[in-house]
C-alpha cells in the first residue's frame, strides 16, 4: 500500500511540477519576472542620483534573471529525479503480485487524477502569467497617430500586429539577438562588399561595440522581434500584397501585386516617354563607360581604385514606382534608379567636378536643358 501512495503523491508532484515549469518558461520566453522573485530582492537603499538609481534597477533585473534561470534548472533536476523514483516504483509495483486488471485499473485512475490536478494547475498559472503580462505590458504603440501611416488600397484586412511594423518603414529594425552564426555571416558580408579600409575600420569598431554589449536586447525589442515574425508569416502567405513607401507623405502603401504590375506597364508602354531597343546595350554602356572613367581618372586626379574602373557587379537601371497617394485613383511615379548602374560612378564625379561651377535649381525640365546651361556657364567664365 505504501508503494502505491507514493506512487500517486510523487505523480500529483510531478504534475505540479510541469505546470510551474510552463510558468516560469513562460516569463522567460517573454521576459517577464514573476513577482515573488521581484519582491525577494526588493531593496530599502536609495540612492541620489538617478543615474546610480537606474544602474541598480538594472543590477537587479539582471539578478532577477539569473535567479529565474535558476528556478527553471531546478525545476529539471526535480522532474528528472521524480521520473527516475517513478520508473523504480513501477518496477517494485509490477512485482508485489497484484492482478494486472487491477493494476490496470489503478494506473488509469491514477492517470486521469493527475491529468485533472495537472489542467488545474495550468490553468491556474495561466491567469497568473496574463495578470503577470497585462500589468507589465510595455505599450509599443506611441500617442502618435499611426493610421496615416499605413494606407491599405485592397479589400485584405492587416492585422494590427502587422500594420505596426509595416507602417514603420523599410529601414526600420531591432538588435538581433548576438550568436556565433551572426558573427560569421557579418564578416563574410563585409569581406565581400566592403573596399574602403576607412568604412572597414568603422564598421568594425561598431561590430566588436555590438558584440561585447549583452544588455542591447531588451523587452520591447523583443516584443518587436514576435511581431516581425508575424509580419514575415503575414507577407509569405498573402503574396498577392506589395507593399511600398508613398511618393509624399512618408507613409508605407498596401498594393494589389497585379495592380502595381498594371500600372507600371502602362507608363513604361508610353512611346513618347520610352523607347524599345532590339538588343541588351550593358555590354556596349559597360565598355564605354571603363573609357570615359579612365580619361576622368587621369585628367581630374580622382585616383580611383581598381574595384571603381572595373565596374564589377554593376547592373542595368531598375525602373519603379511610388503610388501618389494623394491624387485620384492612385496613380504611379516612375523612378529610374541608377544605383549600381556603370555610370552611378561616373555621373557621381561629374557632380562633384560641376558644383563648383553652376549650382542648379530645385528642379529642372530635362537634361538637355541642363546641359546648356552648364556649357553657358561653363564658357562665361
Amino acid at each position: 500500500m505504501r508503494c502505491l501512495k507514493n506512487w500517486q503523491k510523487w505523480r500529483s508532484d510531478l504534475a505540479k511540477t510541469n505546470a510551474k515549469k510552463w510558468f516560469l518558461s513562460a516569463c522567460r520566453l517573454h521576459r517577464l519576472i514573476p513577482l515573488h522573485l521581484k519582491n525577494q530582492f526588493k531593496t530599502s537603499i536609495h540612492f541620489y542620483s538617478n543615474i546610480c538609481q537606474t544602474k541598480s534597477q538594472s543590477v537587479l533585473d539582471i539578478l532577477n534573471r539569473k535567479w529565474l534561470n535558476l528556478l527553471i534548472d531546478d525545476i529539471h533536476i526535480k522532474r528528472g529525479e521524480l521520473f527516475r523514483l517513478l520508473n523504480r516504483l513501477r518496477h517494485r509495483i509490477d512485482h508485489l503480485g497484484l492482478p494486472t486488471e487491477t493494476l490496470c485499473n489503478f494506473y488509469s485512475s491514477t492517470n486521469s487524477k493527475c491529468d485533472f490536478i495537472y489542467n488545474n494547475a495550468l490553468q491556474s498559472v495561466k491567469k497568473k502569467f496574463e495578470r503577470l503580462s497585462a500589468s507589465k505590458s510595455v505599450n509599443t504603440q506611441s500617442s502618435t497617430d499611426k493610421k496615416n501611416w499605413l494606407i491599405n488600397l485592397t479589400k485584405t484586412e492587416i492585422p494590427a500586429e502587422v500594420a505596426d511594423i509595416l507602417s514603420r518603414g523599410p529601414k526600420f529594425n531591432v538588435p538581433s539577438q548576438w550568436c556565433t552564426r551572426n558573427a560569421v555571416e557579418t564578416v563574410k558580408n563585409l569581406e565581400s562588399c566592403i573596399s574602403a579600409n576607412d568604412i572597414r575600420c568603422t564598421v568594425l569598431e561598431n561590430f566588436k561595440r555590438t558584440a561585447s554589449n549583452k544588455n542591447h536586447f531588451n523587452r520591447f525589442d523583443y516584443e518587436t522581434h514576435i511581431k516581425m515574425r508575424q509580419a514575415r508569416s503575414f507577407l509569405k502567405n498573402n503574396k498577392h500584397l506589395f507593399f511600398t513607401k508613398a511618393d509624399k507623405g512618408n507613409a508605407t502603401v498596401c498594393m494589389q501585386v497585379d495592380d502595381y504590375i498594371e500600372k507600371m506597364t502602362t507608363l513604361l508602354n508610353d512611346d513618347e516617354t520610352y523607347e524599345k531597343i532590339d538588343r541588351d546595350p550593358f555590354e556596349s554602356l559597360q565598355t564605354r563607360t571603363k573609357l570615359l572613367l579612365k580619361e576622368v581618372n587621369e585628367e581630374c586626379d580622382r585616383n580611383l581604385s581598381v574595384f571603381q574602373l572595373s565596374l564589377s557587379d554593376t547592373s542595368l537601371a531598375r525602373a519603379y514606382g511610388l503610388p501618389k497617394i494623394h491624387k485620384k485613383d492612385v496613380p504611379l511615379r516612375p523612378i529610374i534608379s541608377l544605383v549600381g548602374s556603370p555610370t552611378y560612378v561616373l555621373a557621381k564625379i561629374f557632380y562633384e567636378e560641376l558644383s563648383p561651377v553652376v549650382k542648379p535649381p530645385a528642379s529642372i525640365h530635362n537634361s538637355p536643358e541642363e546641359a546648356d546651361k552648364v556649357v553657358g556657364e561653363t564658357s562665361t567664365r
